[in-house]
């Protein structure tokens, strides 16, 4: 979940993500700008005991969909490794 002040990300955020299998997990964001580190901090299934960190950068934003709703993409690099 993402709250944006004044159209600006606050600078830390966290992510629920969920594959095609309903497994998912849960990331922790901080950064500024376009520009963040990521923290995978729990995940169930295949992503249980899942340790990864990664740098996210945007590539949006995108129209939205929905208004008070915003649609971004990312370019993620990083490592991962089951604990």
């Amino acid at each position: 979940m993402v709250n944006l002040i004044d159209g600006k990300s606050p600078g830390a955020f966290t992510c629920e993500s969920v594959d095609r299998d309903g497994d998912k997990y849960f990331t922790q964001y901080t950064g500024e700008g376009a520009k963040y580190t990521g923290t995978v901090l729990a995940g169930t299934g295949k992503y249980d005991r899942m340790a990864a960190t990664f740098i996210s950068e945007s590539t949006g934003p995108f129209p939205a969909v929905t208004p008070g709703t915003f649609q971004n993409c990312s370019h993620q690099t990083g490592t991962y490794k089951r604990r």
